[in-house]
C-alpha cells in the first residue's frame, strides 16, 4: 500500500500553527480539528510538528503557566517527511528507526 492511498482515504488536509502560538491555542485546535498533530510553520517552511503527546508532556511538567507558553518550546523540530509514492512498509520502518 502507498502513502497516497491512505491520504485519499483519510484526507490530505494539513492544519498548521506558528511557533509563537500558545500551548493552550494548540490544544484547542487539536481538539476542534480532531487531529493528533499540527505542523508548525514559519513563513512557508516547516519549522516542526507538535503532537498531543507533546502537549501532555508539557502539561505534566507541572508548569502552571504552560498553556500561555509558545509551542516552539515543546514542538519537535526534526520532522520526518513521507513521499506519497512511498510504501507504507517503508515509512513504518523509517518511523521505527527514527523513533
Amino acid at each position: 500500500m502507498l502513502v497516497s492511498q491512505i491520504l485519499r482515504a483519510k484526507g490530505d488536509a494539513v492544519f498548521t500553527v506558528t511557533p509563537s502560538d500558545t500551548v493552550g491555542r494548540v490544544a484547542e485546535l487539536l481538539h476542534s480539528r480532531r487531529v493528533g498533530a499540527l505542523v508548525v510553520t514559519k513563513g512557508d517552511r516547516v519549522a516542526g510538528i507538535v503532537s498531543e503527546r507533546d502537549i501532555v508532556r508539557a502539561v505534566a511538567g507541572g508548569d502552571d503557566k504552560v498553556t500561555a507558553r509558545p509551542v516552539s518550546a515543546y514542538m519537535t523540530e526534526d520532522v520526518v517527511f513521507a513521499d506519497p509514492g512511498e510504501t507504507v512498509d517503508s515509512l513504518l520502518t523509517r518511523m521505527t528507526d527514527r523513533r
